[in-house]
């Protein structure tokens, strides 16, 4: 399909209103046309209804180092199907940018850096001219990767008047041999001043505008992009709202119309407003009381929710996770009737702290090819079925300094209370387990460290006791290091020299060596935790958070072309290998040594 490039220019200075928790927007209904809305709705991300002053006058100085934040992009395409992304600073995923802009006597002049994946650019001295209608600026940048069929690129340059740098840029393809194929895209990059002290806490940069709602079809037509809601005390029952009464297309039904699934939102808090008594629920029993579908950044604090049935006539999770990246859970009371208190299918970096989960009516916990999901200080009760922690390609699952207790596997005798995947890898540490029910604990191997246990099968003592280990030494870390390499090499041997290996085979082997290194790190993770001083650990467990996350999301970029095929596995717990490997060298040689 023969395409050309239409590089335009938006005559609109954007003033974008970035400060978390910066007002509260009253949530308005319109009937307005689907369309339209979305492409609105993509203009209000970058002008909030309390920010929408242009700077018209000039008043507002641009020169200076400026360092990019974040950046949005909002595609349409002819069919009618839209696409939004927004790459935080905050997340660690938006593009390196940086813009430096002086005052050349009666001109602007700029040097402008960007690079993002293999795409770089890098211009000096260009000069802005401005467009006396708005006060923006327009910059004007050879393509460094310009063909016959590309123009010179415009971008737009304004500053709110909150001090945010704004650029612009918008696409156009058209298809010459079929008119009827185009689509747009819009590019929304915004810079803070690169000294800002914003940039000390990240998190802070999420969140554009933040609003306050009380009833249900408020907070449905409230969910947006990089916004935190607040919730008024009461109830939000999804199960009363009418569909005609909700006009967000990142709200949809369920299958019996329910509006209670939020999909393809980024950078979203829903929280209790100031501490305030806020449960979310819905009356069917079939469905979860909140979908999230194809997400990024979600956050739920100081909630209850739960379904307004009896129990044991649920089928329906209270949180269901689909397509999640980066979701937290804190401080929340999930509770049944509900199948699970959460279930996540390919969901990757999450973290539920503080959290109560209990009476749930086939389990507590199910996870679905997931990556990354801590459990921290929760309490895990009272639940009753099937196993109480499912997990189907699930690995780095971790429950730290949770408690257990009141739960009851025992209703088929082959149910264990954890039951897990081939290639799966959890993780108990300083847990607490009392008062449960089992017939196993565990299907396959699991770790437990440090864990206490009481009235439970004698079975879960048993297992306790078999996997009580000395605290790591120095010694024992070198000696582990020198065990993986042996193991790793027979491993990068067998591969080589064996053809004849079936793709079940391979699989394992790419898992082997990826739980070989992940273990290890673990262990020294516990050395380190006993031999450094708070002020360090603290420092070196943001380190390690951030390298977490960037693995995560190498193996998943790793396996994307391969998913839902034989060698996803493979691929995934490869990439995972080589990573780990290299992280388990660069802490040995900076604490032990060489």
């Amino acid at each position: 399909m023969k395409q050309r490039l239409i590089t335009t220019i938006t005559a609109i200075s954007l003033t974008v209103s970035l400060l978390a928790g910066c007002g509260s927007v009253a949530p308005e209904t319109s009937q307005e046309d689907p369309a339209e809305q979305k492409i609105q709705e993509s203009e209000n991300q970058k002008a909030p209804a309390d920010s929408d002053e242009t700077n018209t006058d000039g008043a507002l100085d641009i020169t200076g180092h400026w360092k990019l934040m974040c950046e949005l992009n909002h595609s349409e395409y002819a069919n009618g199907d839209f696409y939004d992304t927004s790459l935080m600073y905050c997340d660690g995923e938006a593009p390196e940018s940086e813009i430096i802009i002086r005052n050349n006597g009666e001109e602007y002049i700029a040097d402008y850096y960007y690079t993002q994946y293999e795409y770089y650019e890098k211009n000096y001295g260009i000069p802005l001219v401005k467009n006396e209608s708005d006060g923006s600026f327009t910059l004007v940048m050879a393509d460094p990767f310009a063909d016959s069929t590309s123009e010179d690129q415009e971008l737009t340059i304004s500053l709110t008047d909150e001090g945010r740098l704004v650029i612009n840029k918008e696409y156009s393809y058209e298809d010459e041999e079929d008119p009827e194929y185009w689509s747009k895209s819009t590019n929304t990059s915004i810079y803070l001043p690169k000294d800002s002290p914003l940039f000390d806490d990240p998190e802070s940069l999420r969140y554009f505008d933040t609003v306050t709602v009380s009833n249900t079809a408020d907070l449905l037509n409230s969910i947006q992009n990089n916004r935190k809601i607040l919730l008024e005390a009461g109830e939000y029952d999804f199960s009363q709202v009418a569909s005609k009464a909700i006009n967000n297309y990142r709200i949809s039904e369920s299958w019996d119309g329910t509006m209670n699934v939020f999909a393809d939102v980024s950078s979203l808090c829903l929280e209790a407003k100031d501490g305030a008594k806020v449960e979310l629920c819905i009356d069917e029993p079939y469905d979860p009381v909140m979908s999230f579908r194809n997400c990024n950044g979600i956050a739920l604090r100081n909630l209850t929710v739960g379904h307004h049935v009896e129990p044991g006539y649920c089928s329906g999770s209270v949180l269901c996770f689909e397509g999640v990246n980066n979701l937290t859970v804190d401080k929340c009371n999930l509770y049944g009737s509900g199948t699970y208190g959460i279930e996540a299918y390919n969901t990757y970096d999450a973290t539920v702290t503080d959290t109560d989960i209990y009476e749930c009516t086939y389990g507590l916990v199910s996870l679905n090819n997931t990556g990354t999901f801590n459990f921290k200080n929760c309490t895990l009760r009272d639940s009753s079925e099937l196993a109480m922690i499912s997990c189907d390609s699930a690995y780095d699952v971790l429950f730290e300094d949770c408690v257990f207790s009141g739960n009851d596997a025992t209703s088929y005798e082959t149910t264990s209370f954890v039951e897990i995947g081939e290639y799966d890898r959890i993780t108990f540490r300083n847990c607490d387990f009392k008062d449960n029910k089992f017939n196993t604990f565990s299907n396959r191997e699991v770790t437990l460290e440090n864990c206490t246990e009481s009235n439970n099968s004698s079975a879960m003592t048993e297992l306790m006791n078999s996997q009580e280990d000395e605290t790591p030494t120095k010694d024992s870390i070198l000696e582990g290091y020198n065990a993986a390499v042996t193991r790793q090499e027979e491993i990068d041997n067998e591969l080589s020299t064996n053809t004849l290996l079936d793709q079940a085979t391979l699989n394992q082997l790419a898992y082997e060596e990826f739980n070989l290194w992940d273990s290890l790190i673990n262990q020294f993770w516990t050395y380190l935790s006993t031999t450094l001083d708070e002020e360090n650990m603290t420092s070196l467990k943001a380190e390690q958070q951030k390298w977490i996350s960037n693995k995560e999301a190498s193996m998943k970029e790793a396996g994307a072309d391969f998913e839902g095929g034989t060698m996803q596995p493979m691929i995934e717990y490869g990439t995972g290998a080589k990573l780990t490997r290299e992280r388990v060298e660069e802490l040995i040689h900076r604490y032990i040594g060489d």
